[in-house]
């Protein structure tokens, strides 16, 4: 029993060789008939022809997905900066001042449950306007 790798297949059949079937292992006849299901099925013409703005449906889909992942890697870093620029202006606070950390932590403590409601509401419009409101413009 002889097991093809993708290649040896592919270049099989291209040159529209065979080999006996008692030669393969199990693994390789069921590559070897999906392979030539992909073969015969490329070597037809599609019976309709693409539409006209098929590559400018493409572009704008793959630049949509870019700026995307754009915006998501600046969402993420702003969010970081923030965090660390907070982080920091309290260590300074502490080093320096230490009762007005205190006072902070304390106003933080007794408002937590609203610094979380505007966070969260936030998060929800920045989550609107990107999936909500884009897409309809997209349209």
């Amino acid at each position: 029993m002889k097991k093809l790798n993708d290649e040896e297949i592919q270049k099989m059949l291209e040159q529209r060789l065979s080999i006996p079937k008692d030669d393969l292992t199990e693994d390789s006849k069921d590559n070897m008939a999906a392979y030539r299901f992909l073969f015969e099925n490329l070597e037809k013409e599609p019976s309709e022809g693409l539409p006209y703005d098929f590559s400018k449906n493409v572009t704008r889909k793959v630049q949509a997905a870019v700026i995307r992942r754009q915006e998501r890697k600046w969402s993420i870093y702003i969010t970081l900066i923030i965090i660390a620029a907070f982080a920091g202006i309290s260590g300074f606070m502490a080093l320096f001042n230490y009762k007005a950390t205190s006072q902070l932590v304390t106003v933080i403590g007794q408002y937590k449950w609203v610094i979380l409601f505007i966070l969260v509401s936030i998060l929800v419009i920045q989550y609107a306007d990107q999936y909500l409101v884009k897409k309809k413009g997209a349209v």
